[in-house]
C-alpha cells in the first residue's frame, strides 16, 4: 500500500521532477561550457627501493608502500613546491601550484604517477617534468645529510692523525742524525708510536669507506620512467558527465523535495486517509470541472449520458444503500469550508434524484452566501427566509418548479440578520414536516460546518448528512473537526463526497473519468477530439470495438 501511495505521489510531482532535471542538466550545461578548457599532463616515476638485508617479502612490501605514500606526500609538500615557482620563474602561488597537482600510486607496482592540469598546456608539461628533477635533487641531498655528520668527523679524526704521524716522522729524523744511545732508545719508541698511530689511520679510513658503502646501498632513487609531453585536447570540462551527474542530483533533490512537501502538506489527496483516519465512508467522487461546465443548470441536467452524470447517480446508489434501514428523507448536503463546491453537489445530486423519478425539494439553506438560485438561473426576491415568518407557509410561490421534472427549488430569499437561529428555529422544522408532506426527498444546501454554525443546526433536522471535500485543500484537521462538531450534535454521516478530484491516467479517480470512453454513455462526441486528447484511450477502444466487429466510422 505504501509502495503504491509512494508511486502515486511520483505521478502526481512528475512534472516537478521533470522540470528539476532539464534545469540542472541545463545549468551545468552552460556552466561547463562556460569554463575554460583544461589540459592534463602526466609523469610516471619509479622508486629504486634499497634492499633491506635479510628481510622478508612481506616486509619488503609493506617498506615499499609506505616508502611509496611518504615520497607522494613529500611530492606537495610547501619546500618542494615552492623550489618548483622559483625554477619557473612564475608568480603562481604554492596553493594554486598545488590545486593543479595530483598524485596516485599505481596499485601493487613501485610506479608513481604525477599528473598535472592546467588552462595552459605547456605549464602543465613544464610543472609535470620539473616537479621529479627537484624532487630528485632534493632527495639526494636529503638522504646525503643522514651520514655527512659521521663522514666529517671521521675525516677531522683522520686530519688529526696525519699531523701526528708527520710530527713524529720528524722526530725520528732528527734522532737518526744524533750520535748518541739515548737517540737509538728513543728512535725506537717513536717508531713504536708511528706503527700505533698508522694502524689507528688506516682503520679510520677503513670505517670512512664503510659509511660511503652503506650510503650507497641504503639510498633510494627516484627514476623517471616517462617524461610528460604537451597534451593537444583537453581533458575537462566533462560536460556529458557533468550533465548527467547535475541531472542525477536534480533528480534525487526534487524527489526528496516532493515527499517533504507531501509529508508538511496534509490536505486530503485520497479515500484511504479520510477510511483510514476518520472511520468514514467515500459514497463519490465528482471531477474538477471548469466554471463555464457548473453554469446556468446542472451539468446532470445538461449533460445525462456524461461521466460526470453518472458519478452523481453513483452517489445517489450508495446514499439508498446508506440508509436501507432509515430511509433517507431529508439530506443535508454541507462542506469542511466554503467555495469546497457543495453547492453544486447539491444541485445535481437533486437532479439525478428527481431524474429517478421522486419528488425532489432543493433548499438553498446557505442565508449567507447563497448560490442555487444562480445555479438555476432564477430570481432571489422570495425564498426560505420570507417563507419561514409566515403563519401559514404559503409554498406554491416559493417552491419553483425547474425545466427537470420532479425537481422544485426554494431559494434562499433575502438574507435575514440572525440565519442560525432561523435555520434552528422550530418554525424551520415546521416548514420541513409540511414540505416533506408533499416531496419524497428534500436535499437540503448548507453553510460550511467550520465556518458557522448553521450545518450543525440543520444536522439535528435532517435524516443524513453528505460532507463534500475539496480533495488536495480540504485539511485533513479540519475535516476531523468538521466531524467532531456533527457528531457532538448526533448527525448521521453517510459519508464524505470527494470534490474536484483532479483526472490522470493513473490517478486514484482515473475510473471516474473512464465512463468518457463507454459508447453506452457518450455517443455525441467527436473521434477527433478524442483522439487529440486522449490518445491512448481512443486507440484502446478502437482495438476493443474492432475484435467485436465495431467500425470506426461508428465512432463519428
Amino acid at each position: 500500500m505504501e509502495l503504491r501511495r509512494f508511486i502515486g505521489i511520483l505521478l502526481r510531482w512528475w512534472w516537478v521532477i521533470i522540470l528539476s532535471m532539464i534545469f540542472a542538466g541545463l545549468a551545468a550545461g552552460v556552466a561547463s561550457k562556460m569554463q575554460q578548457p583544461v589540459y592534463r599532463a602526466s609523469t610516471t616515476l619509479l622508486i629504486s627501493e634499497a634492499p633491506i638485508g635479510k628481510a622478508n617479502d612481506y616486509a619488503m612490501l609493506m617498506t615499499s608502500e609506505r616508502l611509496a605514500r611518504t615520497y607522494v606526500e613529500m611530492l606537495k609538500t610547501r619546500p618542494i613546491l615552492e623550489l618548483v615557482i622559483a625554477r619557473l620563474g612564475s608568480h603562481i602561488s604554492v596553493s594554486a601550484l598545488s590545486n593543479m597537482i595530483r598524485i596516485e600510486v599505481v596499485r601493487d607496482t613501485q610506479l608513481i604517477r604525477l599528473i598535472v592540469d592546467d588552462i595552459n598546456p605547456a605549464r602543465a608539461t613544464v610543472v609535470a617534468n620539473l616537479l621529479p628533477e627537484v624532487f630528485i635533487d632534493f632527495n639526494k641531498v636529503m638522504q646525503a645529510g643522514r651520514f655527512e655528520e659521521s663522514k666529517q668527523s671521521l675525516t677531522r679524526e683522520i686530519s688529526v692523525l696525519d699531523e701526528q704521524v708527520a710530527q713524529i716522522q720528524l722526530q725520528i729524523a732528527a734522532l737518526e742524525k744524533a750520535d748518541n744511545p739515548d737517540a737509538s732508545v728513543k728512535r725506537v719508541a717513536l717508531e713504536s708510536d708511528l706503527t700505533r698511530l698508522r694502524q689507528s689511520r688506516a682503520g679510520l679510513i677503513q670505517s670512512y669507506e664503510n659509511q660511503r658503502l652503506i650510503e650507497a646501498q641504503t639510498q633510494n632513487n627516484v627514476i623517471v620512467l616517462e617524461s610528460a609531453s604537451v597534451p593537444t585536447f583537453p581533458v575537462g570540462p566533462r560536460v556529458l558527465l557533468n550533465v548527467l551527474l547535475a541531472v542525477a542530483a536534480g533528480m534525487v533533490l526534487s524527489v526528496l523535495a516532493v515527499f517533504f512537501m507531501e509529508y508538511l502538506d496534509d490536505s486530503i489527496k485520497s479515500a484511504d486517509q479520510i477510511t483510514a483516519i476518520l472511520n468514514l465512508p467515500v459514497i463519490g467522487v465528482t471531477l474538477l470541472l471548469s466554471d463555464k461546465e457548473m453554469e446556468n443548470s446542472p451539468i446532470a441536467h445538461k449533460k445525462p449520458r456524461s461521466p460526470i452524470t453518472e458519478a452523481f447517480r453513483s452517489l445517489r446508489s450508495n446514499i439508498h444503500f446508506a440508509s436501507v434501514d432509515r430511509p433517507i428523507k431529508r439530506l443535508l448536503v454541507t462542506s469542511v469550508r466554503a467555495r469546497e463546491g457543495k453547492s453544486f453537489i447539491a444541485a445535481n445530486l437533486a437532479t439525478v434524484f428527481a431524474q429517478a423519478g421522486n419528488s425532489v425539494a432543493l433548499l438553498d439553506c446557505d442565508l449567507h452566501r447563497p448560490t442555487q438560485h444562480k445555479i438555476f438561473d432564477q430570481s432571489n426576491r422570495l425564498g426560505l427566509s420570507e417563507i419561514i415568518l409566515q403563519d401559514t407557509f404559503q409554498l406554491e410561490n416559493a417552491l419553483l418548479p425547474m425545466d427537470i421534472p420532479n425537481l422544485s427549488l426554494l431559494t434562499s430569499g433575502p438574507l435575514p440578520p440572525n440565519p442560525a437561529e432561523l435555520l434552528g428555529s422550530k418554525k424551520m422544522g415546521q416548514l420541513l414536516e409540511c414540505i416533506a408532506e408533499k416531496k419524497d426527498i428534500i436535499v437540503l444546501d448548507s453553510p460550511p460546518v467550520s465556518a458557522l454554525t448553521d450545518a450543525t443546526v440543520l444536522a439535528n433536522k435532517a435524516d443524513g448528512v453528505v460532507l463534500v471535500v475539496e480533495v488536495g485543500s480540504t485539511r485533513l484537521a479540519e475535516l476531523m473537526h468538521a466531524k467532531e462538531q456533527l457528531d457532538r450534535t448526533g448527525a448521521n454521516i453517510l459519508g464524505v463526497v470527494l470534490n474536484k478530484a483532479p483526472v490522470g491516467r493513473r490517478g486514484y479517480y482515473s475510473y471516474v473519468y473512464s465512463y468518457q470512453y463507454s459508447s453506452y454513455y457518450e455517443r455525441d462526441y467527436k473521434s477527433k477530439r478524442r483522439f487529440f486528447k486522449h490518445p491512448v484511450s481512443f486507440i484502446k477502444l478502437l482495438v476493443k470495438k474492432k475484435l467485436q466487429g465495431f467500425r470506426p466510422s461508428q465512432l463519428k
